[in-house]
């Protein structure tokens, strides 16, 4: 009806603006590269947790992880070494491995 009356008003359309991140890493085997990432998580009555993630870039697999209600250095060493443990039980010493985080130091 508000279209037969013209009284329709058009909607600007945006679309979000990403920028390719600089610096992207070509990974052509397994246990090559790991990236490392945190989130947080509503907990409810316990307030925030805190979830940090190791993957595989190459094939995607989460291979360690750490969930907490504090958000230290301790917890995020927690989820890489596990990860480091799972993939490299014999040591990683020599294999070639790199570890990125999102999260630039300035």
């Amino acid at each position: 009806m508000m279209k037969e009356l013209n009284v329709l008003v058009k909607t600007k359309r945006f679309e979000a603006k990403r920028k390719k991140r600089p610096g992207k890493i070509p990974v052509t085997r397994s246990n090559e590269h790991f990236q490392v990432d945190m989130t947080k998580v509503w907990c409810g009555r316990d307030g925030w947790g805190y979830l940090f993630a190791v993957i595989d870039a190459f094939d995607r697999e989460i291979v360690g992880y750490s969930f907490s209600r504090f958000c230290r250095t301790e917890e995020l060493l927690m989820a890489v070494n596990q990860s480091l443990n799972y993939r490299f039980p014999e040591g990683v010493k020599g294999k070639g491995l790199s570890i990125r985080s999102d999260k630039t130091v300035k």
